[in-house]
């Protein structure tokens, strides 16, 4: 649903790709709530970066959709690692659906 590594086309594919979301909130983010996205804003720095991303899946994140939105964040540079897990990310609001606490 989210990983998505080949280079968006379009609006839709551009929001939809983690890969590019991420590149673009670390070179561009002030571009990150434009709605023009067609064909989508793209530099040669932003490209490489978005092909450095790689998307998982984890199936212990899974069970717990959807009642949290849980991602685990682990980025590598040199000889360092930083991680972070999300369960509940910015945005999602805290609303019932179903009996959920999230939807």
């Amino acid at each position: 649903m989210i990983d998505h590594p080949g280079w968006p086309s379009n609006r839709m594919q551009s929001i939809a790709s983690v890969q590019y979301q991420a590149a673009l909130a670390l070179l561009s983010p002030e571009r990150l709530m434009e709605f023009d996205r067609t064909p989508p804003f793209a530099t040669t720095a932003l490209r490489a970066l978005a092909a450095k991303v790689r998307v998982r899946a984890d199936a212990r994140l899974e069970a717990q959709y959807p009642e949290t939105w849980p991602a685990r964040v682990v980025v590598k540079w040199s000889d360092k690692r930083k991680s972070a897990l999300v369960s509940i990310p910015r945005g999602i609001s805290r609303i019932r659906c179903a009996g959920k606490t999230y939807c």
